[in-house]
């Protein structure tokens, strides 16, 4: 099982500084349509849009295009290391032995754990993040968005801490600090939005621990986007059954 060591550089209070960069202008770019929809909702006469459902899936795509972005210009600018970040070629056949099997059991183990708790739920809406389980393009956006977040924490505390503590150390902070998004209190508090918060957590850590034995992002996002996958199978199915089960109920009080 290869371990690539990744020696300290002389630039880890730079690179830290550019993880803490990016978690304050990841803050205040979050609170963009927040604020936009707020004063628009202040006049007097309201316009349909502005209410609309679409506003939370709008604020989380800026947050992918975000992330994305200021991933791509701090290694452009080279205020992050690719060697850090995780940009490193992946060897299959020095993965072949485990990686499988780890993305095989990860897909399982959210697929048993995500289906009991769905089923003892029955939700009758999509409580996943801006809905992203429930349109095309919803799901790639969020495993993209997710690992060029964990992306840039490595890339910062890499330098300081070496590659093991620093994937874990980024993991960590990634936890802490979703738990300070506005709206978090509520979703953890929805029995229904609850589990999208453990399974990006739980996928947080399985990508960290992939990411700590190989040094590579392309490790972590299989890993994350077989374990959300899985996830998404189950919670589209248990949806779908859920709403048919519902318009049965409708009908057969109806007729």
């Amino acid at each position: 099982m290869p371990v690539f060591e990744i020696p300290i550089s002389i630039d880890a209070g730079q690179s830290l500084a550019v993880g803490a960069l990016a978690l304050l202008l990841g803050a205040a770019v979050f609170q963009i349509p927040v604020l936009l929809r707020r004063l628009l909702t202040q006049s007097n006469r309201p316009q349909p849009w502005v209410v609309s459902p679409v506003w939370p899936m709008a604020g989380r795509m800026l947050m992918v295009l975000y992330a994305i972005g200021f991933l791509y210009l701090s290694l452009r600018w080279q205020y992050l290391d690719p060697m850090h970040v995780g940009l490193v070629p992946l060897t299959w056949e020095e993965l072949a032995d485990w990686l499988p099997v780890v993305a095989g059991l990860t897909a399982l183990w959210t697929a048993i754990l995500w289906g009991l708790y769905w089923r003892r739920v029955r939700p009758f809406s999509d409580q996943s993040p801006g809905a992203a389980y429930g349109t095309l393009m919803g799901l790639p956006a969020h495993l993209v968005g997710e690992e060029a977040w964990a992306s840039i924490l490595r890339g910062a505390l890499v330098p300081a801490m070496g590659l093991y503590w620093g994937a874990w150390s980024a993991a960590l902070i990634r936890v802490i600090a979703s738990l300070l998004l506005p709206g978090m209190r509520r979703r953890l508090q929805n029995d229904a939005g609850r589990p999208f918060v453990y399974l990006d957590w739980a996928m947080e850590g399985v990508a960290a621990g992939c990411f700590a034995i190989t040094g590579s992002l392309w490790a972590s996002l299989l890993a994350r986007t077989t374990g959300h996958l899985a996830a998404n199978l189950v919670h589209r199915g248990i949806y779908l059954w859920a709403q048919r089960r519902a318009r049965r109920g409708v009908k057969a009080e109806t007729s």
